[in-house]
């Protein structure tokens, strides 16, 4: 049986789990609200890269964490401005 629960603590979105599953992600949803879990707001989270991927480039950044360019370039520039506050 696949825990549920897991694989939403782990980032997982309900319709991925659904896939995994063989639910809907309503299913999943109503399953883990009934153990009383916590929803996250809709949508994902900003991806965001740490200091030990300041140096990487952006074709770097999307290889090691398997990202779309867009989305490599966005956690890159949010990095940088982070740096460059005072």
């Amino acid at each position: 049986m696949i825990d549920l629960v897991a694989l939403f603590n782990s980032g997982r979105t309900l319709r991925e789990i659904a896939r995994a599953a063989g639910v809907s992600h309503v299913t999943v949803k109503s399953r883990l609200e009934a153990l009383g879990v916590d929803m996250r707001p809709k949508g994902r989270a900003p991806f965001k890269i740490g200091q030990d991927d300041a140096a990487l480039s952006v074709s770097e950044l999307m290889k090691k964490h398997g990202v779309s360019r867009s989305t490599a370039y966005a956690a890159k520039s949010r990095l940088e401005s982070d740096n460059a506050k005072p």
